[in-house]
């Protein structure tokens, strides 16, 4: 028998609301996330780490019984608040390790490194300055992976803690019908309602599909210990100046510094950089630490 919205008591509809507001979305994120790595959107793919990662530590943050209400975007400053608890600091300051595996694991400059650099990168590349691609973008085919860590890092702290003095999964078990039920429970599950645990279990709501799953399962070495035929990745690297840093900035110096570009040119060139900084100025809303990178 389960047990009705209706009959909740207060914890009960704090951990409901917490779950809905802020984990169901970051599910959704995440999955957002590994489908756009794979299919090259890399541009929404740190724009979606960002808010997969945002809401997940909200969300630990809440089951404290911490407000969120006064804190922002900066994920710094939130995975600091996250990390700033005994059980926290101990799961997030292991080093970045890549399954062994994966297109060049070995060599990647991320291997080693702690989980707050790749906190830092997404909050550049995936704040609201690089929507328009401010930023550019620089893409390794590890990023995937850590996103993946991170993201099962933050389940696991919230699953091992008791949130207004209830367990979160045990609490969500008495929620469900029996055949609802996951036929093992993995440490990271918080309740098999949740999109996460759905899809691992291969249960689809309306909408969703195997090719969602897929999109979460594929080259995913955190959530699945087990490979399937098809799973691929690919290795190397992407990057992609910022559009207004390379008009603005960039492409000057570079001219100035090729010994062929005649002096002609180079004027004209110049020139026309001063108008397009006015057009740029007037046109495009930049704060003034974006002005002042681009020289405006």
């Amino acid at each position: 028998m389960t047990k009705s919205i209706v009959q909740f008591d207060l914890a009960e509809r704090k951990l409901d609301l917490i779950l809905r507001l802020f984990v169901d979305p970051a599910d959704e994120d995440y999955i957002t996330a590994r489908w756009c790595f794979q299919n090259g959107n890399f541009n929404h793919f740190y724009w979606c780490c960002a808010q997969a990662s945002e809401k997940y530590f909200k969300a630990i943050l809440l089951f404290r019984d911490q407000s969120v209400s006064k804190l922002k975007h900066d994920l710094n400053q939130l995975f600091a608040l996250v990390t700033n608890d005994a059980n926290a600091k101990r799961l997030f300051e292991r080093a970045i390790k890549l399954p062994k595996s994966i297109a060049e694991s070995e060599d990647s400059p991320w291997n080693g490194k702690p989980i707050s650099e790749f906190i830092n990168q997404i909050d550049i590349y995936g704040s609201p300055d690089n929507r328009y691609g401010y930023h550019g973008e620089w893409i390794l085919a590890a990023l995937v992976h850590i996103l993946d860590d991170v993201c099962i890092r933050c389940r696991l702290l919230m699953s091992s803690q008791s949130a207004f003095g209830k367990c979160i999964f045990d609490n969500q078990i008495a929620q469900c019908w029996h055949d609802e039920r996951p036929a093992v429970r993995k440490a990271w599950m918080l309740g098999p309602s949740l999109k996460l645990e759905r899809l691992h279990e291969r249960r689809y709501k309306v909408g969703e599909s195997p090719e969602l799953r897929w999109a979460f399962r594929n080259m995913n070495y955190a959530f699945f210990e087990e490979r399937e035929l098809g799973e691929h990745g690919f290795g190397g690297s992407a990057l992609r100046g910022s559009p207004l840093g390379n008009h603005l900035v960039r492409l000057d110096e570079c001219l100035a510094k090729d010994r062929f570009t005649q002096e002609d040119h180079l004027s004209r060139w110049r020139g026309d950089t001063a108008l397009l900084k006015a057009w740029v100025s007037k046109m495009i809303k930049l704060n003034s630490d974006q002005k002042t990178a681009l020289k405006i």
